[in-house]
């Protein structure tokens, strides 16, 4: 099984209350090719800059949520899924699913997310 760390501390970006250690992390984790989306992105971020915004953004209209991994990772041949849960003062609130596609030096390239409404 591939390393899945860097997909684990992407996942806790989500938890990171600090603009300064979310952008160090942001910056090591993705590719130079790089690509998120997930339903409440306005838009797909493709560079660093705009996935801090994109977290920015979420740290700002959810406060106090925490996302967690559900279960193990799946991963195959430089790609993974995981699911996961999106809370706020100990109710989850949301399921989701997110597809990821690793470099080949362990980077993150593009993570897929959908929300997950049979959960």
């Amino acid at each position: 099984m591939a390393d899945v760390s860097p997909i684990i501390r992407f996942v806790s970006l989500w938890n990171e209350p600090d603009p300064t250690i979310r952008a160090e992390t942001v910056a090591e984790l993705i590719g130079d090719s790089f690509v998120y989306s997930d339903p409440h992105a306005q838009e797909p971020a493709s560079s660093a800059a705009d996935m801090r915004a994109f977290l920015a953004t979420f740290h700002a209209n959810v406060p106090g949520a925490e996302v967690a991994i559900k279960g193990e990772i799946s991963e195959h041949h430089g790609h993974a899924m995981a699911r996961l849960s999106f809370a706020r003062e100990g109710s989850v609130f949301a399921h989701g699913i997110y597809y990821f596609e690793l470099t080949a030096d362990g980077r993150i390239a593009r993570a897929i997310g959908f929300m997950d409404p049979g959960a």
